[in-house]
């Protein structure tokens, strides 16, 4: 039996025992601990969709390096720091908030297509661009939020998408 692989993580001392050397950090994060942020793209390190900080000490400074968590093993974490996706603090207003625990009503809808506005940030690519599915995501809320209102009928012309009817 060996000593647990011990590494600072998510702001305290994180130990496992009886680790199998060959499970990967990648692995640990979302079969062990249910960590989803940190995606499993392509398993051979190429992609980057797994890429974790990795801190070590060195000279009295802690130096950081990117790594691939899809093939980084988890001995090798012993004595080390760990920085994952969940580790980014989140905005403290964001869409999400704004419809969490609130009525659903049309200042609600406002308060969130705003905050929509300044907490969207799309991956870019050749399809579309950013403010099309800006306009999009805001335009599905907006639709959904006419949809769920039950004292009101919709607008003359619109097709109730949740309908199984």
């Amino acid at each position: 039996m060996s000593d647990p692989i011990r590494f600072y993580y998510r702001g305290a001392v994180h130990a496992v025992a009886n680790a199998s050397p060959t499970q990967t950090v990648l692995q640990h994060l979302r079969e062990d601990l249910h960590c989803t942020g940190t995606k499993e793209g392509c398993a051979e390190g190429d992609c980057g969709a797994c890429t974790v900080v990795v801190g070590v000490l060195q000279n009295g400074k802690v130096e950081l390096s990117t790594v691939n968590a899809c093939i980084q093993l988890l001995p090798m974490l012993d004595g080390k720091a760990l920085f994952t996706v969940e580790d980014l603090k989140q905005p403290d207003a964001n869409a999400e908030a704004a419809l969490n625990g609130q009525p659903w009503n049309e200042a609600t809808l406002k308060q969130a297509m705003l905050l929509l506005a300044q907490d969207y940030a799309p991956l870019t690519d050749m399809r579309t661009s950013g403010a099309y599915r800006m306009k999009a995501a805001q335009n599905l809320l907006r639709r959904f939020w006419l949809e769920t209102r039950t004292n009101a009928p919709l607008p003359a012309g619109a097709v109730n998408v949740f309908s199984c009817a």
